[in-house]
């Protein structure tokens, strides 16, 4: 399936020896506007009424066999009236999550969602937030 056209685009990089959102990366497309990258709690700068996808990634090469996933996502002023994040699959298989950005400009909105390393690990919440512009 082709993914829709996202504006902005995040990759969560997931240890799967770490089962603690200290093990988890988020990085974008935007690296001058958004801040904090490289982080767990990174703020992503984005558009009113575009798309963001996320994808999760194992950050090691060892465990390359191991594919961390978002497993569920919480609502969020940052989807307005949108629903929440969906999970799509490529040709290839990789898993991307989706969202509709419906937030007020101007605003900047807490986000979460749960991530699974693999691995045999324990899931775990990441907080982050998104700048609506």
């Amino acid at each position: 399936m082709a993914l829709p056209y996202c504006l902005s685009k995040v990759i969560v990089l997931m240890d799967p020896e770490n089962d603690s959102p200290a093990g988890c990366y988020m990085v974008d497309n935007h690296p001058t506007e958004s801040s904090y990258e490289g982080t767990n709690h990174m703020t992503l700068y984005t558009q009113h009424n575009t798309r963001a996808s996320f994808t999760p990634m194992n950050m090691d090469g060892e465990y390359s066999f191991v594919n961390p996933q978002i497993t569920s996502w919480g609502n969020s002023g940052a989807w307005g009236y949108m629903p929440l994040p969906t999970k799509q699959t490529t040709e290839d298989g990789v898993e991307v999550w989706v969202a509709e950005i419906g937030g007020d400009r101007g605003q900047t909105y807490p986000v979460y969602c749960i991530c699974n390393p693999g691995n045999g690990k324990a899931s775990y919440r990441i907080n982050f937030n998104i700048k609506v512009n």
